[in-house]
């Protein structure tokens, strides 16, 4: 079955590979897929003013709202925490259709530095629409969460919010990412099976979502400065807070110098069309300003800068 059938059909992208492939695991390609397809649903949930009853909590009470007011609250209260950590830059890995990023940067205190990584560029094609549209600037770039095209340290503070979710069996390797990326701290606003009710649990273990995150914070002894259930989530689907300070286990000489090749880290050259990578000869294209910079879509040109 294509994959165009399976998402008409309204068949779960992620499920159907799971019991396919036989495994309890989401792979990247199915993430992918999944999000790929549905590019523009969120945007257009934005824009729906049908009030919701019984879906969403606020400081622990159910309250009526639209998805759009539920993500302005939301976006409220992670600049809230984000202002409180006093960044320069931010980084958020999954930025999706930047639905929430929008609103998190029309509540910060100062004007500061905000980028986008998303693996899906049709995500990211409705994510510079909307941007444009709420008039904030972001620099979105596709790429890998695992394989970041970023420098060590070159972010103040790295946001994901349920991101990490669907990368079972990953947390660690995830995690020793965002640790080299950012300076200062992380900032994450996932599903928590530990603070979450039961409807969020069984959620969870439907969606093969992880659910160790906390063993695996503690496995890699990092700093946590903050853990609980987030001020505003929906019901079914508790969102926790979890605030990773960097340590100084973790803490090297790195420093932002741009784009690198998330192959190799060696620092980019940007041509007009273009980031070429001259230890590996990687070449990356830029598709409608958006740097394209995932490993599996490299194009090997030795010859290029001749």
């Amino acid at each position: 079955m294509k994959i165009k059938e399976i998402y008409n059909q309204g068949i779960n992208i992620q499920k159907y590979f799971r019991d396919k492939n036989k495994v309890l695991e989401n792979d990247i390609n199915s993430i992918l897929y999944s999000y790929d397809y549905q590019a523009g649903s969120y945007i257009k949930q934005y824009y729906d003013e049908t009030i919701i009853e019984g879906l969403y909590i606020l400081d622990g009470k159910k309250v009526n709202m639209t998805y759009r007011q539920f993500q302005e609250l939301f976006g409220l209260y992670v600049a809230q925490e984000l202002n409180a950590l006093h960044p320069s830059n931010v980084l958020e890995v999954g930025t999706g259709e930047a639905t929430s990023i929008c609103d998190i940067i029309l509540n910060m205190d100062k004007k500061i530095k905000f980028s986008g990584l998303e693996l899906s560029l049709s995500r990211l094609l409705y994510a510079s629409k909307f941007a444009y549209y709420k008039k904030v600037d972001v620099n979105f770039v596709l790429g890998d969460m695992f394989h970041m095209p970023y420098s060590d340290n070159a972010f103040d503070v790295v946001l994901m919010m349920h991101c990490l979710e669907s990368n079972t069996g990953r947390e660690k390797e995830a995690l020793e990412e965002l640790l080299r990326v950012t300076r200062k701290y992380i900032v994450l606003l996932e599903p928590s099976y530990e603070l979450g009710n039961e409807e969020t649990r069984n959620r969870i273990k439907d969606l093969c979502y992880i659910n160790n995150l906390k063993n695996t914070i503690e496995e890699l002894n990092l700093d946590v400065v903050k853990n609980e259930l987030f001020k505003v989530t929906t019901y079914n689907n508790n969102t926790g807070i979890t605030i990773i300070k960097k340590g100084e286990k973790y803490k090297n000489m790195g420093m932002d110098t741009g784009f690198v090749c998330p192959y190799c880290r060696t620092v980019l050259h940007r041509h007009e069309e273009a980031y070429f990578c001259p230890e590996c000869f990687n070449l990356y294209p830029v598709i409608r300003n958006i740097p394209i910079l995932n490993i599996n879509h490299a194009i090997l040109c030795s010859k290029y800068e001749k």
